[in-house]
């Protein structure tokens, strides 16, 4: 849904910073990404601290004897404008157009802290287009455990659940009981129905993170752009009526 800074300006801050107090050129962009992949594995006892990006930049830097100067929080609000920031194809229209039908609940299902992931949302106008927001801090869970989504769990509405990430987007709710779409951006896939596209996954596997070497759930169906979401949600509808429903981006 959108595009945040940290890949563009706050890890080269930190890792041009590790590096000056350090005196060496170590991977540390390497190191960063392990630690971080590390407590995906092993989530630590406070669940939110396991995706705080501050303590996972202060984690490495210990083990080289250095303090960081850099902010994670204030990174993340100091560079929350364009272009170090971008809202991914036209998300607000569409937000728009899937929170116009009044029986639909939009929330935010996400990986990253409210205080990494709000600014964000805030700068892009995107922040007042969600009933409601799911965060590692605010749920006390990750999207990989069933917790994470309690507050819905009791709920006989109908959840649709949109991602790019095909565990934590598709494969994750979709165990928890939510229908699923994964968002691909790939130009060979335009010309073939959402809902046919999943069938194509395992031959795409080189384009697609995260999957599985053995495939055995398939998203509900693939778009290519968020501008094919409400046209998709209608047709999962139809599948599935219900009198309310729950759709949740990532």
């Amino acid at each position: 849904m959108l595009v945040n800074a940290f890949s563009e300006v706050i890890f080269p801050a930190v890792v041009a910073e590790l590096q000056q107090k350090t005196g060496c050129n170590d991977s540390f962009y390497a190191a960063i990404l392990a630690e971080h992949d590390r407590r995906l594995d092993h989530p630590l006892e406070n669940v939110p601290m396991t995706m705080d990006w501050e303590d996972i930049f202060q984690t490495v830097a210990n083990r080289y004897g250095v303090t960081l100067e850099s902010n994670a929080e204030k990174l993340v609000i100091a560079y929350a404008f364009p272009p170090h920031i971008s809202a991914l194809d036209n998300a607000p229209e569409v937000l728009k157009e899937l929170s116009a039908e009044t029986h639909r609940t939009l929330f935010v299902s996400t990986m990253g802290l409210s205080k990494y992931q709000f600014p964000v949302l805030k700068a892009l106008g995107l922040y007042d287009l969600f009933d409601e927001f799911l965060t590692p801090d605010r749920t006390g869970a990750l999207k990989n455990q069933r917790e994470f989504y309690a507050k819905f769990q009791d709920s006989d509405a109908l959840r649709i659940h949109i991602g790019d990430r095909y565990d934590h987007d598709c494969l994750y709710p979709h165990l928890f009981g939510a229908k699923t779409v994964l968002r691909l951006p790939l130009e060979q896939l335009q010309a073939i129905d959402p809902f046919e596209r999943p069938a194509y996954l395992p031959s795409m596997r080189e384009n697609i993170k995260h999957l599985p070497e053995h495939l055995t759930i398939l998203p509900d169906a693939v778009v290519v752009s968020l501008a094919e979401l409400p046209d998709v949600v209608k047709k999962l509808e139809l599948s599935q009526p219900c009198a309310k429903e729950t759709i949740s981006t990532s």
